[in-house]
């Protein structure tokens, strides 16, 4: 079911998608994937309050899937609730420390804040467990870059 789901959502049908998702769920109401797709497919839908509802749900379920982190930090982002981003990227972090997805991510939202150094900390952790990651290269640099008396330097510095 979450194949076809996801079948569904890489041709953009995200209706399709999503009832493919909740089936995926009613068959294994405790599967953080089919928790995640139906999430994404209600973002896309603009309906970011219901896919977080919708993950916050499935995180009391499953408290140690940092999958479930990862994705709701990143909704919180995109609707402008950073300190919670980083919340939920903390929490994840503590049941996986080296995580470079939860890195970045709360890398982007301390910048969001306007939190450069310890964002630009973050983004240096993840290249350290991860040298050659591209995501966290950039985001440093934009990081660098963001940062007052950086600018000129911020490409240099990040590589």
């Amino acid at each position: 079911m979450i194949r076809i789901a996801n079948a569904a959502e890489s041709f953009g049908d995200t209706e399709a998608a999503a009832a493919f998702y909740r089936r995926a769920a009613d068959l294994q109401p405790g599967s953080a994937a089919a928790q995640i797709g139906i999430a994404r497919s209600l973002a896309e839908q603009g309906k970011l309050d219901q896919a977080i509802d919708t993950l916050r749900s499935a995180k009391e379920r499953d408290p140690s899937n940092t999958q479930l982190d990862a994705t709701l930090g990143r909704l919180l982002v995109a609707t402008n609730r950073p300190a919670e981003a980083v919340a939920a990227f903390d929490e994840g972090l503590q049941q996986d420390p080296r995580s470079v997805p939860l890195l970045i991510g709360r890398g982007v939202a301390l910048d969001a804040m306007g939190q450069h150094a310890d964002a630009q900390d973050a983004y240096r952790k993840a290249i350290e467990y991860d040298p050659e990651n591209s995501a966290a290269r950039k985001d440093l640099t934009l990081s660098l870059a963001l940062t007052e008396g950086h600018a000129r330097d911020a490409k240099s510095r990040a590589w």
